[in-house]
């Protein structure tokens, strides 16, 4: 896939809208082994970024992933947005949270298969990402998820009481 096939992707790092990952984030690098192109990869700062409106505007993602921010009304609210491709197409997304948040902890790997399967439905047709919490959570935290426990984390919701 050449780069201009790629989607671009912007990443809300928040606590609001213009906080993004940048320059050699695990973000930068799970979005490109996903198979996209995140729009703040040339940001002057390494890690955390604080672009401008007119910056996404003038890049005009194609997709954009809700970090630690459980709230696509952020976006979807702000009349500023409402040009930007990713939002006109309704591909805002909220990031799954589970022990931790995906963008640093161990969960990242899931993270990478959720954007991944998230930017290219048709090609990750087969990865269920319900099944692959799963077995990550069997795996690695010795703990036997529910279906319902798995979708709650991949829709970023808490635990039920």
């Amino acid at each position: 896939m050449s780069e201009s096939e790629k989607p671009k992707v912007y990443y809300v790092r928040g606590p609001d809208a213009l906080t993004s990952h940048g320059r050699n984030s695990y973000t930068e690098w799970y979005v490109e082994m996903a198979g996209g192109t995140l729009v703040t990869k040339d940001s002057k700062e390494e890690m955390m970024t604080k672009p401008t409106m007119e910056d996404i505007l003038k890049w005009n993602p194609d997709v954009i992933f809700m970090g630690r921010v459980n709230n696509t009304k952020l976006i979807l609210n702000d009349p500023k947005w409402s040009n930007v491709k990713a939002v006109k197409d309704n591909r805002v997304y909220v990031n799954p949270d589970g022990v931790a948040v995906w963008d640093y902890g161990s969960e990242g790997v899931l993270l990478l298969e959720f954007i991944a399967k998230t930017l290219h439905p048709d090609l990750f047709k087969d990865l269920d990402m319900n099944k692959e919490v799963k077995e990550y959570y069997s795996k690695f935290y010795h703990y036997n998820l529910t279906d319902d426990e798995a979708n709650r984390i991949l829709k970023h919701l808490p635990p039920v009481s």
